[in-house]
């Protein structure tokens, strides 16, 4: 959490309107306790925003407490869609940079269905 409100705080200097699309990776989620690999960290998929470090670190703290963290972790779907997003707001010219921040915070083995190592 320290490195990604470091990270994050430099960053959101240079976000105009300070909106951060926010998404958890690998965790069992409600309401069907579906395992996921791309989710907003707001459960909100029209509008995944997040106002601020602030509000993407209170988002991530407020979905721990609904989500199963499960692995084996598979970050491929959600680097995917921070892709494409990168994508098409290059070719709109709405960005000029793109930032991506990944913050692993448990260690999963492959095969062990969702035990904390």
């Amino acid at each position: 959490m320290k490195a990604l409100v470091a990270v994050g705080s430099i960053c959101e200097q240079y976000d105009t309107d300070k909106l951060f699309p926010s998404f958890g990776f690998g965790a069992k989620i409600p309401p069907n306790r579906e395992i996921s690999h791309e989710f907003p960290l707001n459960f909100n998929p029209s509008n995944p925003y997040c106002a601020g470090i602030a509000g993407v670190t209170g988002a991530y703290q407020a979905a721990l407490q609904h989500v199963t963290l499960w692995g084996p972790t598979n970050a491929a779907p959600i680097i995917n869609h921070v892709a494409k997003f990168a994508q098409e707001a290059a070719q709109s010219g709405v960005a000029n940079v793109s930032v991506v921040l990944v913050a692993m915070c448990c260690v999963f083995l492959a095969g062990t269905h969702g035990e904390k190592v």
